[in-house]
């Protein structure tokens, strides 16, 4: 008998270790339960599959976009626009290139951004003659706060311009118009007539006629410390 009940436990042993076997290898105890391949019964209704919403929804963490910050641009200041080209007060003078009494080439651009003053004028007309002394003064006071002054005569040759410079013990740039052609644009023929320019490059002031110390000292004024 105990031969026979020896048996019996070896046989049952074995069926239990085999219904072991296949429970374990159909559960998929190896790898776990995967989610996707059991659908739960809802608790609320016994016996009826849950929704997929409500098998498993993960928790993800919240994705921060990357926001640039926005850059604060300085505001910039743009330059302003010149304003026309024309021999009037308000508006950017025209330029020239001229040749000096020793044939050196001056143009009106080369002085941008320094003040200018610029005289029309000839030796036979008396009011320029007048007004010499009084430019020559202007331009020793003057000259060494960058004041340029740029006189221009009026269809005369170098050597009568030079001798009449010398006697008057004028030291200023003197350039000479050959041809009028400057002259015309800017004055229409009329002399003297001088002109202010603003370190822009634009007309502050016409003078018709001949200038006094007084009144070259008011145009500077406004030159230097308004018409800028």
């Amino acid at each position: 008998m105990n031969e026979a009940r020896k048996g019996w436990l070896s046989r049952r042993g074995i069926v239990l270790l085999v219904i072991c076997l296949f429970v374990v290898s159909g559960s998929g105890c190896r790898g776990g339960i995967p989610l996707t391949d059991v659908a739960p019964t809802d608790n609320a209704n016994p016996g009826t599959a849950a929704s997929p919403s409500s098998i498993f929804t993960p928790t993800r963490p919240a994705i921060r976009s990357a926001v640039s910050p926005t850059a604060t641009q300085p505001s910039a200041n743009p330059t302003p626009t010149p304003p026309p080209v024309a021999p009037k007060e308000g508006y950017t003078a025209p330029d020239f290139s001229l040749p000096d009494v020793q044939g050196n080439p001056f143009t009106l651009n080369q002085f941008h951004g320094w003040p200018v003053l610029i005289n029309f004028w000839t030796t036979w007309c008396p009011y320029c003659v007048e007004e010499m002394h009084a430019l020559q003064s202007t331009y020793q006071r003057y000259s060494d706060r960058g004041l340029v002054v740029l006189t221009v005569n009026v269809q005369e040759d170098a050597e009568k311009v030079i001798l009449f410079a010398q006697e008057q013990g004028l030291t200023f740039p003197i350039l000479l118009d050959s041809d009028a052609s400057v002259t015309m644009t800017y004055t229409g023929g009329v002399i003297p007539t001088t002109f202010f320019i603003n370190r822009q490059g634009v007309v502050t002031a016409i003078h018709l006629g001949p200038l006094t110390e007084d009144d070259i000292d008011t145009y500077l004024t406004d030159l230097f410390y308004g018409g800028e």
